[in-house]
């Protein structure tokens, strides 16, 4: 079954964020570089809408923006979704990079994108964006990240938008991707299709209309995603103990779930097999008390026949 998963975090300067680390964790570089007999993790990076002093070293962009944006600045915004199993690599490639060019495209706004594959049991990708608009106009890395300047453009810094920000850009964005990804789902044949509620709002929806079988099905607990705190590093033997251990106490419970309701669906397919088999014996019986009364009926005409041809005689 398709799954909707969405994440939206902010980093920034002030929040001990880094831009750089996060695009190594995205590409798997730097300290998250895989091994090369290691099965890769990424599957696909794009990069768009790159000033031209970063067009050919992506990298260097968020390097720079983690040494030179303001102090109370913003490095980035992340978009982390899940992508359809449904769809082949080549599928979930096409509705990714058109995904991120319908959130970046029509400010223009740089951006990394990666395609993981999730161990192969859980394909999804991490959109990385930076604020700041490329305009067109030629600026030098030291420039880029300085003030606007809204009367002379060319004399200051790329401004910044404030399209991403706020619940409505939230909203927006959530409902987006449930059409991007359902009509991609739609375009390769498949009969799945995704639905950006919350797990509560969709059992409550199934409850309302007596579905209870799809009600017990968005019961479970939300998973937690591990994230780059989750990786194993070469200095890091294991990932943080709180979040991991989190992550694991929560799919223990859905896998416990899952097995109670697997437990009571065998249950009440025996009580199904059961209840049809005591329907067949109780038409059988019908059948018969319906043959016996057929039968005594027609002794009973005998009966009288003969006592009429009795006293005839």
């Amino acid at each position: 079954m398709a799954v909707y998963h969405m994440a939206v975090s902010v980093g920034s300067c002030g929040g001990g964020a880094s831009a750089g680390s996060k695009d190594d964790y995205l590409e798997r570089e730097g300290k998250y570089k895989e091994e090369e007999w290691e099965d890769p993790e990424v599957e696909h990076i794009e990069h768009g809408h790159m000033p031209e002093w970063a067009t050919d070293d992506p990298h260097r962009y968020w390097a720079a923006a983690d040494a030179r944006e303001r102090v109370n600045g913003t490095l980035y915004r992340e978009v982390q979704f899940a992508l359809p199993r449904e769809l082949d690599p080549d599928q979930r490639r096409e509705l990714a990079v058109g995904f991120a060019e319908r959130l970046t495209g029509k400010e223009t706004l740089p951006y990394t994108l990666a395609l993981h594959r999730g161990g192969g049991e859980n394909p999804h990708a991490h959109l990385m964006i930076n604020e700041r608009v490329n305009d067109g106009i030629r600026r030098s890395e030291e420039t880029w990240f300085k003030r606007a300047n809204s009367k002379h453009p060319e004399r200051g810094g790329a401004r910044k938008t404030r399209s991403l920000q706020g619940k409505r850009w939230l909203i927006q964005t959530r409902k987006t991707w449930e059409q991007e990804a359902n009509r991609a789902l739609a375009n390769a044949g498949r009969q799945e299709r995704i639905d950006c509620r919350s797990l509560a709002d969709r059992r409550d929806d199934a409850l309302e209309r007596g579905d209870l079988e799809e009600a017990a099905e968005f019961s479970r607990e939300p998973g937690v995603h591990l994230g780059p705190q989750g990786l194993k590093t070469p200095d890091e033997k294991d990932p943080l103990p709180g979040v991991a251990a989190k992550a694991a106490a929560v799919e223990q419970r859905n896998m416990e779930m899952r097995w109670e309701r697997t437990r009571v669906d065998e249950d009440l397919e025996k009580e199904k097999k059961f209840l049809k088999w005591l329907e067949a014996e109780i038409r059988r019986m019908v059948e018969e008390i319906q043959r016996a009364a057929e039968r005594l009926a027609e002794l009973v005409h005998e009966r009288l026949q003969e006592r009429d041809w009795d006293r005839g005689r």
